[in-house]
């Protein structure tokens, strides 16, 4: 269940500390929420790799060079990644920003109605700050946090939702450096990761030293989104690339005419053929690259060292170039079932045995441990004061949180905003 609707409220806010005087805001975003999903009239986009699918999907999230992605202006789609759960809900602004609400202002009149007499504080992240699991953009993070502060706290802020799915915080630094810190120059700036990074910055290391993967599709400011990026580049002056890629886009476009007229299964089964024989997603690049790894335990440890390393410099980087515009910076470590220990229900533990959402758990598991003895119990640790690990936040909490290895659903959502609202206000980030 990825929905609080079907929980008894009353008594999980009585039973879960974090969330106490909240009942009513709970309820009351419940309505919204619903009222969201009655009138949503959003695309919708599948991960079907079919050409009308792929039309829609890059409207709604197209290629960038130097983010892997980006998303596109005034979008509004429902996005469907897991059978058994609910579609994803989408909005975005006219700069291509994620709103917290449909009735939400632009971003930038947001920041500029804020500014001097409101703070503001741009959220960074992956698909859990995007809103993967929310189902509406009403139980996404920002939204919540921003919600939980004014109700429980008494605290007027502007949250602005620049998750990124896909990304890490490689691709979160560029976005604070290139877009957010050009909107304010004084803000709260959160970088709520970790789950991307390990993965993502563990795997681009180990494809840069490996034997089959040219040093020219590589470098160390890479990760997954870029590489298949620099992939395609490569592939400019490769006859025989274009040529197969021409097949499969005119394989594309047949099936894409038929299924107008042809019955349903027909359409299904055009689809199988087509991802499996003509396929057009850029994944399969990534996927080609990960197969061929040296997944040893040895092979895996030396990556993670490094990937640590480099996760660490990033948000140190994040750091100075806050304390150089009037910023304060936030590092906060999310929750996964890997990480932490939530007694975990017969789904989450499947998930967390399966890998599903994650690949590779073993990469994720010594990370944590790498990390932990490089940052977390480095006593002369200068990112002590603004670093916060929510991976025990789920302590001792029964109920089901996620919905696949570390996607939150609405409950979860809702305590782990909870818990950064507590962590904003607890250590005074609002006074002048």
């Amino acid at each position: 269940m990825n929905t609080i609707s079907g929980y008894n409220i009353k008594k999980i806010v009585d039973n879960i500390h974090i969330l106490k005087g909240l009942e009513e805001f709970i309820f009351n975003k419940l309505k919204s929420h619903e009222d969201f999903l009655s009138n949503n009239d959003g695309v919708l986009i599948d991960t079907r790799a079919i050409l009308p699918n792929i039309i829609n999907s890059r409207k709604f999230a197209y290629p960038s060079s130097i983010y892997g992605h980006r998303y596109g202006y005034n979008q509004c789609v429902s996005w469907n990644l897991r059978k058994q759960v609910s579609s994803d809900n989408y909005i975005t602004d006219s700069q291509g920003i994620l709103k917290n609400n449909h009735n939400d202002r632009d971003t930038n009149q947001r920041i500029l109605n804020a500014k001097k007499r409101t703070p503001i504080i741009l959220m960074f992240g992956g698909s859990t700050m995007m809103g993967c699991g929310g189902i509406s953009p009403i139980f996404s993070i920002p939204s919540l946090v921003e919600g939980i502060l004014k109700k429980k706290y008494s605290k007027d802020v502007v949250c602005i939702n620049y998750g990124l799915g896909g990304t890490c915080s490689r691709e979160a630094l560029d976005l604070y450096i290139h877009e957010a810190s050009e909107l304010t120059d004084s803000a709260k700036v959160i970088f709520y990761d970790g789950w991307n990074c390990a993965d993502y910055l563990t795997l681009s290391h180990m494809i840069r030293s490996s034997n089959f993967a040219s040093n020219n599709l590589t470098s160390s400011g890479d990760t997954i989104r870029t590489i298949e990026n620099n992939v395609f580049l490569s592939k400019a002056y490769d006859l025989s690339w274009h040529l197969r890629r021409s097949l499969n886009l005119l394989v594309a476009n047949i099936f894409s005419i038929l299924s107008k007229i042809l019955p349903e299964k027909f359409k299904t089964l055009f689809s199988i053929i087509q991802n499996k024989i003509f396929s057009l997603s850029p994944n399969n690049i990534i996927y080609e690259f990960v197969s061929k790894l040296d997944t040893s335990d040895v092979s895996i440890r030396s990556s993670v060292d490094k990937a640590v390393s480099q996760y660490i410099n990033i948000h140190k980087s994040v750091n100075s170039i806050c304390e150089s515009n009037n910023s304060k910076f936030i590092w906060m470590q999310q929750p996964l079932t890997f990480w932490g220990n939530k007694p975990l229900t017969d789904n989450e533990l499947i998930w967390k045995n399966s890998g599903y959402s994650s690949g590779n758990h073993k990469i994720l598991m010594e990370f944590e441990k790498k990390f932990n003895l490089k940052f977390k119990i480095n006593l002369n640790n200068k990112l002590r004061n603004s670093f916060y690990d929510l991976t025990r936040t789920f302590d001792n909490i029964e109920q089901e949180l996620y919905i696949d290895s570390g996607h939150l659903n609405q409950l979860g959502n809702l305590i782990i905003s909870a818990k950064i609202a507590e962590i904003l206000y607890n250590h005074n980030y609002f006074l002048k």
